[in-house]
């Protein structure tokens, strides 16, 4: 296998076994070439720094600011994008009673998918950044209180009629969050397509002022360098944020018809940080629940023009 590998130009580490106890057959070797070739030609087509993978995630995220030997020993006036992120976090700590919880979530069968999906139709906007953006949607219809804001002087919670989702891409300039307003009214083709539209506005810089408010959630992706997991900041009005992590595999036990067994999968953590004056740690227990279920099962991509697949 592994000079087939060779001679593939195949990294074994990201081939999903088929065979017995999910060992890496020949076919597995064949068939991940030849979707790393087709992969390959269609990227040639696609706009430089939109979604061109199944994480949804900009490759110029991880373009670093400016040349690093040039900043050493110098002093320079924050950048606008710079001073908005200053003023938010200092706001964050002084306003809210953060708290954060981790779920390890297998997202084996959602990715797969995804792969074939992209397979399939290379011009797809699918992404798992995509995905997670519908389903917590979804979610936030059940748990209401993280989509909301306490007002601590008066003592008040405001739970919002909508659900607009405050997104966290990173560009070359720093991390922008605009906003996708009624996010639950769309099926995931459309999330993909408005999160594509919004990676291309953030490059070029044409968002407006509404573009980047009216959150009432959070959802953030680490960017392209592969860290594993990060506590989002949850902003002032809201109540919670989520980060998704960077999947990666791992030998976990998992159940079979008779008995378990160690097999390789694809593991992400989701990290939701939530303010504990209004959301109890068994709701967001709940929440993390629902969500690393529908990311597991992945049974709303059986039809991604239905805007109410988790109904």
């Amino acid at each position: 296998m592994r000079k087939l590998a060779a001679e593939k130009h195949v990294d074994l580490a990201h081939v999903h076994g088929s065979g017995l106890g999910r060992r890496i057959v020949k076919k597995d070797i064949l068939d991940y070439a030849a979707t790393q070739e087709h992969r390959q030609a269609s990227a040639q087509t696609q706009t430089v720094g939109i979604d061109s993978g199944v994480l949804g995630i900009s490759p110029s995220a991880s373009t670093p600011m400016g040349d690093a030997a040039n900043l050493r020993g110098t002093t320079h006036p924050a950048s606008p994008i710079r001073q908005s992120a200053a003023a938010a976090a200092l706001a964050a700590g002084q306003s809210t009673a953060q708290v954060s919880q981790v779920f390890d979530t297998d997202v084996t069968n959602l990715l797969r998918r995804l792969t074939s999906i992209r397979t399939e139709s290379p011009s797809t906007t699918l992404s798992l950044r995509a995905c997670a953006i519908y389903v917590v949607s979804r979610l936030l219809r059940r748990h209401p209180a993280l989509n909301a804001s306490y007002d601590k002087q008066n003592q008040q919670i405001t739970y919002y009629e909508d659900i607009d989702l405050s997104i966290g891409i990173d560009t070359p300039q720093g991390l922008l969050s605009p906003v996708l307003h009624h996010a639950d009214q769309y099926s995931l083709n459309e999330i993909g397509q408005h999160v594509q539209n919004m990676e291309e506005r953030c490059l070029n810089g044409t968002l407006t002022p509404r573009d980047l408010s009216g959150g009432t959630f959070t959802l953030s992706h680490p960017t392209s360098m592969g860290a594993l997991w990060e506590t989002p900041l949850v902003i002032p009005p809201q109540s919670a944020a989520l980060s998704i992590g960077t999947p990666v595999q791992r030998p976990v036990v998992v159940d079979g018809a008779d008995d378990s067994a160690i097999a390789i999968r694809d593991m992400v953590y989701l990290t939701l940080s939530y303010d504990a004056c209004l959301i109890d740690s068994s709701a967001a227990s709940c929440f993390l629940h629902d969500l690393q279920h529908a990311l597991r099962e992945a049974s709303f991509l059986d039809d991604t023009d239905d805007d109410n697949g988790l109904a």
